[in-house]
């Protein structure tokens, strides 16, 4: 109950069926995969903008690596 029999020796369980199927016809080809992979690439970023304080590039809404260095080390010093 719930298993298919395959031959008589080996029952496959019935949950197992529809992964079965879902196997592929044919080999997908060189050609096919480069081409869904396509897109994959790294885009360029837009929200890059210039840190108020010193004048570095910035990503909008985040710290300047810049400015919070010297930050981190002043605070180490005066520790």
């Amino acid at each position: 109950m719930g298993a298919l029999a395959i031959g008589s020796t080996f029952k496959l369980p019935i949950w197992l069926e529809p992964f079965l199927w879902a196997a592929p016809k044919k080999k997908t080809s060189h050609s096919k995969k480069r081409m869904r992979a396509s897109n994959k690439g790294l885009q360029n970023k837009e929200n890059v903008t210039q840190c108020p304080a010193c004048g570095n590039n910035k990503l909008l809404h985040h710290l300047c690596s810049h400015c919070y260095g010297n930050i981190k080390q002043q605070s180490k010093t005066a520790a």
